[in-house]
């Protein structure tokens, strides 16, 4: 994936590297080659970049993108990806959730994965154990939407603190995303805040679960 620099056209900020979003799809592994095709043109005709990795022999995807999800047509063109992309893998015979679960991040697709009687069986159920709807709420029935309740925004303005210790070389915003911690950066290529692993040992690899409350542990 082409790293986008800090204050270049295409990113508002660093975010805008190595997102999640339409990511753990899923095919046969016999559709593999063909799925990954057609998931790079549905990128280009997005102007996404991005990665694809994760278990290739179980023809499962991971992936990050570059999406823009700090402006509100960015957040629009999102969404489109984002449907397009599920209605991709299923054509496949696919899932667009093959490892992780879907959650918050695609709940609203599934309807489109799964039949209608299992989709109610899961509401039933659910309502067996949760009638009052209180129990992690907005995921798989009822979700919200996939460009709502968004950790950015197009109205995303974090709090900048002061602070006693000073990066002046650090372009990028604070807080930092989470790091998927899949080896590809350096402490010369990230903020010093965002790996303490990397910034100490000046080499990122290996990074244990919850090494730095940014990082995933992948």
């Amino acid at each position: 994936m082409s790293r986008v620099e800090p204050g270049s056209h295409r990113a508002r900020s660093w975010r805008a590297v190595a997102l999640e979003g339409f990511e753990d799809s899923a095919v046969g592994p016999d559709k593999l080659g063909a799925y990954l095709r057609d998931l790079r043109k549905l990128m280009q005709a997005h102007h996404y970049d991005g990665s694809f990795y994760g278990h290739f022999g179980h023809a499962c995807v991971h992936t990050r993108m570059d999406y823009d999800l700090e402006s509100t047509e960015g957040i629009r063109k999102f969404r489109k990806f984002m449907e397009e992309a599920a209605d991709l893998v299923v054509s496949y015979g696919g899932s667009i959730s093959g490892e992780h679960g879907d959650g918050q991040s695609r709940g609203e697709l599934l309807s489109q994965n799964v039949w209608p009687e299992l989709m109610q069986a899961f509401r039933e159920f659910k309502s067996l154990w949760d009638p009052d709807w209180k129990m992690n709420p907005g995921k798989l029935i009822d979700p919200y939407r996939l460009d709502e309740n968004l950790r950015l925004g197009a109205g995303y303005d974090p709090w900048q603190p002061e602070t006693h210790f000073k990066f002046p070389d650090d372009t990028a915003a604070w807080p930092p995303p989470p790091c998927a911690a899949l080896g590809s950066a350096s402490a010369a290529t990230i903020p010093a805040e965002s790996c303490v692993r990397a910034t100490v040992s000046r080499v990122r690899k290996s990074i244990p679960l919850a090494a730095v409350p940014t990082c995933s542990g992948r």
